[in-house]
């Protein structure tokens, strides 16, 4: 059985709780709008902290394995510090924010 969106959000926000390098994380893309399908991946946004940037290519690997291992989805993760403006106003437009650590990244 398919968990709920809901449910999926809550084990992201419980995930990230135990990274202290991540700000936020925003839901986007077609399961943040409801529109999934069962093959659809998860698109994710993820907010470092400025310390952390300098790892985000070993750090995009491990969000993505560790979330697809424990969701048994697949994961397209976006690093949010270093996207253009375009994605980023969607993200912020039509996204959701599922995991908020420090506000300050968010200014």
């Amino acid at each position: 059985m398919p968990l709920h969106k809901d449910s999926i959000a809550h084990r992201i926000s419980f995930y990230f709780k135990s990274r202290p390098e991540v700000g936020a994380a925003y839901l986007f893309g077609s399961f943040a709008q409801g529109r999934e399908q069962s093959f659809s991946d998860i698109d994710l946004g993820v907010l470092l902290n400025y310390e952390s940037l300098s790892q985000k290519s070993e750090l995009t690997t491990i969000y993505t394995v560790d979330l697809g291992r424990l969701l048994r989805k697949d994961f397209h993760i976006l690093i949010m510090n270093t996207a253009g403006e375009m994605i980023l106003s969607q993200i912020f437009k039509r996204g959701k924010c599922i995991f908020q650590q420090n506000s300050r990244l968010l200014s």
